[in-house]
């Protein structure tokens, strides 16, 4: 779930069959690309229609497909300015249990500089592990950071990992 219309066309043209993709925006009938797993949703200002497309979605897929499952929501900043934590916390609570009874790990992306502590706490609360990329200056320039602050029921590694993308790239074509 995405409210950026960028890497959309990319996402859908080299995607797997088995991605979907949930455009939240005003601008997503702006998107030239078409695909049977593309659902285009006016904004966050609905989150029933976010709910009722995700039961379509789930009615869809092929219930036999054994591969991990894994579900990104990128709104969730734009969520938590629109309905503010009481229903955020609500609504992803409701969502959450969702996905993980259909075996999914969700992950959420929030801008923690945008909200309150208090509000980014609520919702992180309802996850089991909480990530953070942080970016600080260094001798070579400014770089990304990586620490994992919770892992639940998991072992992990409790110090910051400088994300190197040229380092990733080649690992990813190894």
């Amino acid at each position: 779930m995405t409210s950026d219309i960028g890497d959309t066309a990319a996402l859908i043209e080299h995607g797997k069959s088995s991605l979907y993709l949930f455009i939240c925006t005003t601008r997503a009938d702006a998107l030239a690309t078409e695909g049977r797993n593309l659902f285009r949703l006016k904004g966050v200002e609905n989150l029933n229609e976010i709910d009722i497309a995700l039961v379509k979605a789930f009615r869809s897929t092929n219930a036999s497909y054994v591969g991990g499952k894994r579900a990104c929501i990128e709104i969730t900043s734009d969520v938590l300015l629109r309905h503010k934590a009481i229903t955020t916390r609500k609504w992803l609570s409701g969502l959450l249990s969702d996905l993980k009874a259909k075996g999914f790990t969700t992950l959420a992306v929030i801008d923690s500089q945008m909200h309150p502590k208090e509000e980014v706490q609520a919702i992180s609360s309802l996850f089991e592990g909480e990530f953070r990329i942080t970016e600080r200056e260094s001798a070579k320039g400014p770089e990304k950071v990586l620490r994992v602050t919770k892992l639940y029921n998991q072992k992990y590694f409790n110090q910051e990992l400088t994300l190197n993308r040229d380092r990733l790239m080649d690992s990813e074509l190894s």
